[in-house]
């Protein structure tokens, strides 16, 4: 049993050893391979930029485009609750800010 863990710890030395050993490919190789797969990995096309709006209606157009792509953005947002618990959710927010208001100026009318 002890001649096994010898054998064991002379491997992983000998592993640990030859991870040391310095690489057999230069800096610039290494270099050229991460230039090539970052373009293999960015090579999709760039969006053409759109120029600015040089009329009245050019810019009219680009701003509803712009809400257009607001409202979608706002759309793909997910909401967990439906229309009727929004709804009783802002009246009970509401409803506890004037429950508190109208306890504070009765607080203040009494003690203050």
């Amino acid at each position: 049993m002890n001649k096994n863990g010898t054998n064991t710890l002379a491997n992983l030395d000998m592993r640990r050893k030859e991870s040391r050993k310095p690489s057999h490919f230069d800096i610039n190789t290494i270099m050229e391979e991460i230039d090539d797969l970052a373009q293999k990995r960015d090579s999709s096309p760039t969006p053409p930029s759109q120029p600015l709006p040089k009329t009245a209606r050019e810019f009219i157009q680009r701003k509803k485009s712009l809400l257009i792509h607001i409202q979608d953005w706002y759309e793909d947002l997910y909401c967990p609750y439906d229309e009727d618990e929004t709804i009783l959710g802002v009246r009970y927010c509401i409803s506890g800010i004037l429950t508190a208001t109208a306890v504070f100026i009765l607080m203040s009318t009494f003690f203050g």
